[in-house]
C-alpha cells in the first residue's frame, strides 16, 4: 500500500514539473519595486467566479484565484512550508517537528515526514494525511499533506470531499490587511472546514456550520438550499461590502512579509525555572529594523533559506558568517552594514568547535534548560489555548549539543513519551485514544486537567496501567511505556522493570533566535562564562521529562549529556580559580625576567664602553 502511495505522488509530481515551467503573469518581475494591486476576481474550486449572492456560496479557492492566470501554483507547492518532506527537496539538517502530543494518555512524539533522525514518519503510527491536518492544520501552509491526491486515494477518502483540500493559503504570509485573522483559520481546521478556512481567515466572507458534523457521504453538490437555523452545514456569508460592482475583491499584497506573520507559526515563549514567563527582547537583528525575510530569502519556488552553510539553496550570505564577515576582508562592515565582530583575544579553536549561535542565541544558560512553548506545538495565538508553562509537549531549551556540522550550537529539545506493543512478531505504537481510557480510569487526572500537564505514574500505577492494556488484546505479546529514554514494562506481573531504549533518545532541532547583542553574548565577561566551575554551558543540569515519578530525579551536567568527559572539564574548570593568581606571578616572573636582561644588558653596555675606554688610552 505505502509503494501504491509513492508510485501515485511521483506520477502527479511529474505532471506537476512539466505545469511548472509555463511562466505566469506574476511570476517574474519587470523590475518595478512598487507593489502590484491585487483587484481581482474570485474562483471557488471548480473555477467559477464568486459572487456573493452567488446561490452556491462556495468558499474562494487560493489555487484557481492565486494560481489560475497569475502565479504558477505547482511550482509554489514546492516550497518548505508546502511540501513537507514530500517532494523533491533534500531533509537539510533536523529541524522543527510535527509533536502529536496528548496530556490524558500522557504522549508527546516528534513526527516528521522528512526522515530526520530521531523523528518518527507519520505512518508507523498509522497518522494519515487527514488526521495530520486536522491536527496541525492551523499552522500549516496547505498544499502537499492538505492536498496531494494521490494520498487521499487511499486515506480517508470519504471524509476529504466532506472537508475538502487544504490547499495553500498564500493570504497567510502575503495579506497585510489587520482583518486576516489566523486564530479563525485554526477554528476552521478542527472544524475540518478545509476549503473554507482561508476565506473565513481572511474576513471576506463568514463561515457557518462544520463539516467535521456532516456525515462521511455528503455531497456538497447535492443541495443548495438555505440551511435550516443550527444546522452544521457549513457555508458561506459573503460580505457584499468586499465587492466592487464589477465583483472585484482588494486584497492588501505585500511582497515584503511582515515579521508578526511569520510570528503567527514560529513564537516561542520562555519560562523561568520557578514557572514565571520571561518576556524575552526582540531579536537584535528586528530591533535594528531588519525583517525575518532579510536573512531567510526565497524564490518563486519558495525553498526559504534556513541560514546554515551547507544549504543547497542558500546564500553564503544569508549565514552569520557570510552577513558580518563578507567576502571582502578589508570592508569596514558586512551586509546591510553589519558590524564586523573582534573576537579579541578568542583562540581560533572556539570558531572550529562552536558556531555562532552558541554564544549569541536563545535564552542565556541557567543551571538548567528552561521550559519554553512553541507556536505549532502548543497552539499558540489560537482560541482557548492553555496558557500554563506545564502543558505538554514538554520542551527544553538551550541544551548545547554538537549539530548536523558537529558544531556545538544551542538546541531545543524534546524527550519523546509513547505506549509501545509488540503484535505478530512487530512493534506497533498504541494510538492515545486507546491509551487514554486506560490512564482516566486509573489516575487522578484532574489534578493536572487544569494545567494541561500529563499524570503523574508511580511505579505501582504504570504497572496498572500496562496489565490492563495488555489484557484489553489478548494479540499484544506484550505492552510497555517509553518516556525518559527509558522503556518501562512489566516483569512478573507486578515488577515494573525498565531499561535504556534508542527509541527514547531525545529529539533536538537548532534554536537560533533570539539573537542577542555582542554586549550580552556568551564570553563577554571573559573565559569564565563558559569555563568557570558551574558555569551552565557545561555544568548545567539535563534532566529527562518523564510521567514516571521513579525517574524524575536523574539527571546528568551539560557536557555528559553531549558526550563530553565531565572529569576533565572540572579539572579545567577548577584551574580558572588559581588562573587570577597565576596571572599575576606570570606578571611579577615578566618583570623580574625584564629586570635582570635589563640589568645584563646594562652590564654588557658598561663593559662595553669599559673596553672601548682602555683602547683610546693605550
Amino acid at each position: 500500500m505505502q509503494m501504491i502511495k509513492w508510485l501515485f505522488f511521483l506520477l502527479i509530481s511529474s505532471a506537476q514539473g512539466l505545469f511548472a515551467q509555463t511562466e505566469k503573469l506574476g511570476d517574474q518581475s519587470d523590475g518595478n519595486r512598487s507593489l502590484p494591486v491585487h483587484r481581482i476576481k474570485l474562483f471557488d474550486e471548480n473555477g467559477d467566479v464568486v459572487k456573493p449572492y452567488h446561490e452556491r456560496r462556495l468558499p474562494f479557492s487560493t489555487r484557481e484565484t492565486c494560481g489560475g492566470d497569475c502565479h504558477s501554483y505547482e511550482t509554489i507547492a514546492q516550497g518548505w512550508h508546502f511540501e513537507s518532506g514530500f517532494g523533491e527537496n533534500p531533509a537539510g539538517r533536523p529541524g522543527q517537528p510535527w509533536i502529536l502530543s496528548d496530556q490524558f494518555s500522557a504522549t508527546q512524539i516528534p513526527l516528521s515526514w522528512r526522515g530526520w533522525q530521531g523523528t518518527l514518519h507519520p505512518d508507523s503510527l498509522g497518522f494519515t494525511a487527514f488526521e495530520f491536518v486536522k491536527k496541525f492544520g492551523g499552522f500549516y501552509a496547505g498544499g502537499a499533506a492538505g492536498e496531494i491526491d494521490s494520498l487521499h486515494a487511499i486515506d480517508f477518502l470519504a471524509r476529504w470531499d466532506v472537508s475538502g483540500k487544504q490547499e495553500i493559503n498564500c493570504l497567510a504570509c502575503h495579506e497585510s490587511n489587520r482583518g486576516y485573522d489566523p486564530a479563525e483559520y485554526a477554528a476552521q481546521i478542527k472544524k475540518e472546514n478545509f476549503r473554507w478556512a482561508a476565506t473565513a481567515a481572511s474576513g471576506i466572507g463568514q463561515v457557518e456550520g462544520s463539516a467535521a458534523k456532516m456525515p462521511d457521504h455528503y455531497n456538497l453538490y447535492d443541495n443548495f438550499d438555505p440551511p435550516a437555523p443550527n444546522s452544521p452545514l457549513p457555508m458561506v456569508f459573503y460580505e457584499k461590502t468586499a465587492f466592487n460592482r464589477k465583483g472585484e475583491v482588494l486584497f492588501s499584497i505585500q511582497r515584503r512579509v511582515s515579521n508578526e506573520k511569520c510570528y503567527a507559526c514560529h513564537s516561542t515563549v520562555v519560562f523561568s525555572s520557578d514557572g514565571e514567563r520571561r518576556q524575552s527582547d526582540e531579536d537584535v537583528h528586528i530591533s535594528a529594523g531588519l525583517n525575518c525575510i532579510d536573512c531567510h530569502h526565497n524564490g518563486l519556488d519558495h525553498k526559504m533559506n534556513r541560514g546554515f552553510a551547507e544549504e543547497k539553496n542558500g546564500a553564503p550570505s544569508l549565514t552569520c558568517a557570510g552577513c558580518h564577515l563578507g567576502d571582502n576582508a578589508a570592508a569596514l562592515a558586512g551586509r546591510l552594514g553589519a558590524p564586523k565582530p573582534q573576537h579579541a583575544g578568542l583562540p581560533p579553536l572556539h570558531f572550529e568547535k562552536l558556531s555562532c549561535a552558541t554564544c549569541h542565541s536563545g535564552p542565556l544558560p541557567q543551571t538548567e534548560p528552561v521550559d519554553i512553548k512553541t507556536s505549532v506545538s502548543h497552539r499558540l495565538g489560537t482560541r482557548g489555548v492553555n496558557k500554563s508553562p506545564a502543558t505538554v509537549p514538554h520542551i527544553q531549551a538551550p541544551v548545547f549539543l554538537p549539530g548536523h556540522d558537529g558544531k556545538i550550537a544551542p538546541h531545543k529539545m524534546i524527550w519523546p513519551a509513547f505506549w509501545i506493543a509488540r503484535q505478530n512478531e512487530k512493534e506497533k505504537i498504541l494510538s492515545s485514544e486507546i491509551v487514554r481510557p486506560v490512564v482516566l480510569e486509573l489516575t487522578a487526572y484532574r489534578d493536572t486537567l487544569r494545567t494541561g500537564d500529563w499524570p503523574q505514574f508511580s511505579d505501582s500505577l504504570l504497572v496498572a496501567i500496562l496489565n490492563m492494556l495488555a489484557a484489553q488484546d489478548t494479540t499484544l505479546k506484550s505492552v510497555g511505556y517509553i518516556s525518559g529514554g527509558r522503556l518501562y514494562a512489566v516483569a512478573n506481573d507486578s515488577e515494573l522493570v525498565a531499561e535504556k531504549t534508542e527509541l527514547g533518545r531525545p529529539y533536538a532541532w537548532p534554536l537560533a533566535h533570539d539573537v542577542r547583542p555582542a554586549r550580552q553574548s556568551l564570553g563577554v565577561n571573559g573565559c569564565g562564562d563558559c569555563h568557570a566551575p558551574g558555569a551552565p554551558f557545561d555544568f548545567a543540569k539535563v534532566s529527562a521529562k518523564t510521567a514516571v515519578l521513579s525517574a524524575d530525579s536523574e539527571e546528568q551536567s551539560m557536557i555528559a549529556f553531549r558526550g563530553g568527559n565531565e572529569i576533565s572539564a572540572q579539572i579545567f574548570a577548577f584551574t580558572f580559580y588559581s588562573r587570577p593568581l597565576l596571572k599575576v606571578l606570570v606578571l611579577i616572573s615578566s618583570l623580574v625576567l625584564a629586570a635582570i636582561l635589563a640589568l645584563y644588558a646594562l652590564k654588557a653596555l658598561s663593559a662595553s664602553m669599559q673596553k672601548h675606554t682602555d683602547e683610546e688610552l693605550i
